[in-house]
């Protein structure tokens, strides 16, 4: 009998392209001459680094993942975690920044907004002319997103929207936000479909900015909708959690690790453990007796 050969273990070739490393050694400076100099600044004392995020949007990476002809950077996602390691390594509340106005508002639009919407929303929120906040999480539901109690009522070509948010990042700042709320409660979970806010809509409110023990200047609070008339941007929302979360996850992971995971495989690793939790999420999701 043949001895038994032994299994050649498999790893992807992360060697970095010189736009990867150009793009990282643009942020690593970046972070060390403007972030690092007020990390504690902003950090006691709460305050949003608007000046830090405007110059973020003007190098490109408010709206890196994103083509240019919406304002984009045109990155690929290697590059982009490149950005949020480098920025995450001094201070992680502005890589938090970075990965949640990316990944998520500004994401969810680019992938489930009609054209129109896109050119409407995505040059501000690509150039960090606006900020934008994406809200799910409510005072009776959080990772159980299919309990939802923030309803949308059709009302002609709009929504009326009730409910509230909190825990959300960038939720006073924010000046676009996506917001989750039943439309159809009829059926359920699939009944969850997003809609775009801007943040000066009438009976759109900011109720509470958080006090945080850690990433204090990544903004995070609760809002509220009382009767506020919204757009609808996507009807449904299992898509949503397929195409959006193992991306956003990944990046958010990174954000958190503050830099201190320096090879892109330990970032990959993380991602593939992400994805395999979200796909089992989905399947609970799924389940209507749950």
């Amino acid at each position: 009998m043949a001895a038994e050969q032994p299994t050649e273990q498999l790893t992807p070739d992360f060697e970095p392209t010189d736009s990867m490393r150009m793009v990282q050694e643009t942020a690593r400076n970046f972070a060390e001459k403007e972030i690092r100099p007020t990390v504690m600044k902003f950090d006691e004392s709460m305050e949003f680094p608007r000046e830090i995020v405007n110059k973020l949007g003007a190098l490109g990476f408010m709206g890196a993942i994103f083509p240019e002809e919406y304002g984009g950077a045109g990155l690929g996602y290697l590059e982009y975690v490149g950005i949020i390691e480098e920025i995450s390594r001094v201070d992680p509340s502005v890589g938090l920044t970075i990965a949640a106005h990316n990944s998520l508002c500004s994401n969810h639009i680019f992938t489930f907004g009609n054209e129109s919407q896109k050119r409407k929303y995505l040059p501000d929120l690509t150039t960090a002319r606006k900020i934008g906040a994406w809200a799910l999480t409510e005072p009776s539901s959080g990772s159980d997103a299919g309990g939802m109690l923030t309803t949308a009522v059709k009302d002609g070509n709009s929504y009326i929207l009730n409910g509230s948010k909190n825990f959300i990042t960038h939720g006073s700042v924010g000046k676009t936000t996506v917001v989750m709320a039943v439309s159809k409660k009829e059926l359920g979970k699939k009944g969850i479909s997003a809609f775009i806010v801007e943040n000066d809509t009438p009976g759109f409110t900011v109720v509470k900015k958080e006090n945080k023990l850690g990433v204090r200047c990544c903004d995070t609070a609760a809002i509220a909708a009382g009767a506020a008339m919204v757009p609808l941007l996507f009807g449904g929302f299992l898509p949503v959690l397929v195409e959006l979360w193992p991306t956003t996850m990944s990046s958010v992971a990174m954000a958190m690790a503050g830099g201190e995971a320096p090879h892109l495989p330990t970032i990959l690793s993380w991602a593939v453990v992400v994805i395999g939790l979200g796909v089992a999420g989905l399947a609970i999701f799924q389940r209507e007796d749950m």
